[in-house]
């Protein structure tokens, strides 16, 4: 409690069963009347995206759809995205869907103000003026892009991911509605899921924890480690689906004022790469760099342990924090999720390049043991 810190949650939150059919009243009360309703190819055909259409319709909003979105966002997509939201005269936009969605949905929302390419504002700090308002409604329990100031895309041409990064990237609201997760698949769920925990405990032992966030983090840790296999099991379960969405956010408003660490900066190179998805990059990557950052802070593992429900009371501490990446192995066992790099096609054709992208990552800086580029090679080769 001597540590100095402060804490950053610009976004409006909404959450409830069915809340999403207020979506329509929300952009009214914010005074939008043109909108860009930003959306994967996939989702634009289930009928809950129709319902939504209707809401912001019903709400005499004119709408467009940008649906053009496969897989994880790039820099051409959103180059692609700018010129359609620019044809008109645009005034807010709202994203649905997973994390991709929604990082493309805030990276046009700073293009729609902000003149010139998208490559002059990946970077931090770089964005000039506000961006257009934005409303999110996440439909998977992973990102926790809802409540993030940053819109990560690939550059396929350099091989990397990078991210637009500012205070004013974050969506003005973001409605969280658990009859969303109902329409994914168990393997999305459990991806995401990882995703999600992945971001709880990284910001739990992140070098820039600070009491808020470590309340926020822990009670994430909780919450899904306690309905993910449920989810999993029965996508129907809205009980589960409440606490994992809900765990998801908390965990997105923990890592955004924490950052992250080694796990998302080997997972952002293995992604690009390999076009592994981001939230499987991180779910094969995440008990090996636990493993490794163990010893850099025994007493966070314990809590980590004791929040995934492991009896831990009367043990050693070593025994107590090798506990967490026992429950995480568990975890991602019981969803059925690899956690080798083999079962995903990955060869060591390219760790040495791959490793010295990841030490160049902001998440490299906020991880609790400090390691070199022939580790983070280590790691890697590890977790194949």
């Amino acid at each position: 409690m001597l540590k100095d810190f402060s804490f950053f949650l610009p976004t409006r939150l909404h959450f409830g069963l069915h809340i999403g059919k207020k979506v329509g009243d929300l952009a009214r009360e914010m005074g939008l009347s043109n909108m860009l309703i930003v959306t994967d190819e996939g989702f634009s055909r289930v009928p809950i995206f129709q319902e939504i259409i209707d809401r912001i319709s019903g709400a005499g909003i004119n709408y467009r759809v940008f649906n053009r979105l496969r897989g994880e966002p790039d820099t051409e997509i959103a180059e692609e995205g700018a010129r359609f939201l620019r044809e008109e005269k645009t005034d807010g936009l709202l994203g649905v869907g997973g994390g991709s969605s929604m990082d493309l949905a805030k990276a046009l929302s700073v293009l729609g103000t902000n003149k010139g390419t998208v490559d002059e504002y990946i970077g931090v700090n770089l964005v000039r003026e506000s961006p257009l308002p934005l409303i999110v409604m996440p439909t998977t329990a992973g990102s926790g892009s809802e409540v993030t100031r940053v819109a990560v895309l690939t550059d396929h041409r350099k091989k990397s991911k990078g991210g637009i990064v500012s205070p004013l990237v974050p969506p003005r609201a973001a409605i969280l509605d658990p009859a969303f997760l109902t329409t994914l698949p168990p393997r999305v769920i459990a991806e995401t899921g990882i995703d999600a925990l992945s971001h709880a405990i990284e910001a739990f032992y992140s070098l820039g924890s600070n009491p808020v966030s470590d309340i926020l983090a822990r009670e994430s840790i909780g919450r899904i480690s306690s309905n993910l296999r449920a989810l999993v099991a029965n996508p129907q379960n809205l009980e589960a689906a409440g606490n994992m969405l809900f765990g998801s956010t908390l965990a997105g408003a923990a890592f955004l004022n924490t950052g992250v660490g080694n796990v998302h900066a080997l997972a952002h190179a293995l992604g690009s790469y390999h076009h592994i998805s981001h939230a499987l990059s991180v779910a094969v990557l995440l008990p090996h760099v636990m493993e490794f950052n163990l010893n850099a802070c025994m007493g966070r593992f314990a809590e980590i342990a004791a929040a995934m429900g492991a009896l831990i009371d009367g043990l050693p501490l070593r025994d107590a924090a090798w506990s967490a990446v026992d429950e995480v192995r568990c975890l991602m066992e019981d969803v059925g999720l690899p956690d080798k790099m083999s079962e995903l096609g990955v060869t060591d054709a390219h760790f040495q390049e791959m490793a010295a992208d990841a030490s160049k990552s902001p998440p490299f800086l906020s991880n609790p043991r400090k390691c070199t580029v022939e580790e983070l090679v280590g790691l890697y080769q590890k977790a194949l």
